[in-house]
């Protein structure tokens, strides 16, 4: 009955060491991430003079949104940082003005174009979001705006 009872000890303090060890593993992926949440920017910009900006991201985003509070369209591109916007195309994002997108882009430069002093809300996740589109128009309360 001992040994029963001491090889049913063993086995759950080894259930309990893989679980810890499985959680460990994810824990590290979401730290990777930057943050629980795996979010790894949320930034209002004030689009520049010169009408382009851009960051940069040691771990690759999955997902991007922006808010565009001002009343000019903003322009997401996943390449670099060109003399202007792009029209359209894979890894571009088109957001009107007042309006706000949530979409799957991937990269770890992310452009951002827009008239100059216009303000845009920038979120840039490690995971893929769901997809969301909020049209010109919508209510669009928060991010310090």
């Amino acid at each position: 009955m001992a040994r029963n009872a001491a090889e049913l000890a063993v086995d759950e303090m080894r259930a309990t060491l893989e679980n810890q060890s499985t959680r460990l593993t994810e824990l590290a992926s979401e730290i990777r991430g930057l943050s629980l949440n795996s979010v790894l920017l949320s930034e209002l910009i004030t689009i520049p003079e010169s009408g382009a900006t851009h960051r940069d991201f040691s771990t690759p985003y999955a997902s991007v949104g922006a808010w565009v509070y001002g009343v000019n369209q903003v322009t997401l591109d996943s390449g670099g940082q060109q003399t202007g916007a792009p029209g359209a195309g894979i890894g571009v994002i088109v957001v009107p003005s007042k309006a706000g997108v949530v979409w799957p882009l991937v990269g770890t430069t992310l452009s951002i174009y827009g008239t100059a002093d216009d303000l845009v809300l920038i979120a840039a996740w490690s995971r893929p979001q769901c997809p969301l589109i909020a049209p010109s128009g919508a209510a669009i309360n928060g991010g310090g705006a």
